[in-house]
């Protein structure tokens, strides 16, 4: 348990000592334009992959090869990020809590890697955004489509970006026809064309394939997949919203 407490000491402050003032000064800057979420950490995989000398590949090795030096550590870690969780719920007036996947998709790690040492957490966070009645948000970039099931059962809200081929693997219809009345669904503007590099018209034809694929009975945010590339025209941006609001009405 020596290397519990050294992972502790170096890495996992306390949570009630922690400073949530930045969060609701974003939230009070927010105000009615949007919903503003507390950032909760990373998956497990990726905690480790941060801090494991070797990276990903190393720490697929050593989960392989070392489970049960790992488990203490994952329990702890949860415990961890529960604890945020809470800390950002009982300190803030955040609507929802957002956990990040970083390398824990598809384009990494297998199905079986995930539900071991990831979906707990997952389903910790949940069962703390039920308890106050917050939206639970998780970001999963990249391939994952073979993961919803588990994540909707793990009782996430909210997930993005959405991605499809080559760097995702989700197809929106299929998405919103199997989990639309279970979890809302964000994101599957193609960041980089036609979000970047597209004309109005090729964004509009975007917005209006997305809103017909998921907008019907709501359960849908229109957004870019996988944020706002550099340089992006913000002239763009704003087509992209006025799309949005053009044809959510028609076709929503």
């Amino acid at each position: 348990m020596r290397i519990c407490q050294n992972l502790k000491n170096f890495f996992f402050d306390d949570p009630d000592k922690l400073d949530y003032s930045e969060i609701e000064n974003a939230f009070g800057k927010t105000g009615i334009y949007g919903i503003c979420e507390g950032i909760v950490g990373n998956t497990f995989f990726e905690f480790l992959t941060m801090y494991r000398e070797g990276g990903a590949v190393q720490v697929i090795l050593d989960l392989n090869d070392y489970p049960d030096y790992f488990k203490p550590i994952q329990r702890m870690y949860i415990e961890h990020l529960s604890g945020i969780a809470e800390g950002i719920i009982n300190n803030t007036s955040v609507d929802a809590i957002f956990l990040n996947c970083g390398t824990s998709s598809l384009d990494t790690i297998s199905p079986d890697l995930f539900r071991k040492w990831d979906l707990p957490l997952l389903e910790e966070i949940s069962k703390i955004a039920r308890k106050y009645a917050k939206i639970f948000h998780y970001h999963l970039h990249g391939k994952g489509r073979a993961l919803l099931d588990d994540i909707v059962k793990a009782g996430v809200n909210i997930i993005c970006p959405l991605e499809t081929i080559p760097r995702g693997d989700f197809y929106l219809a299929e998405v919103k026809n199997l989990f639309g009345d279970r979890i809302a669904l964000k994101g599957n503007i193609d960041p980089f064309f036609p979000l970047k590099d597209g004309t109005f018209e090729d964004i509009e034809k975007n917005v209006i394939e997305c809103i017909q694929s998921a907008g019907t009975n709501g359960g849908f945010i229109l957004a870019s997949a996988d944020g706002v590339l550099k340089d992006t025209p913000f002239e763009n941006i704003f087509a992209m919203v006025n799309a949005g609001k053009k044809y959510g009405r028609i076709y929503g």
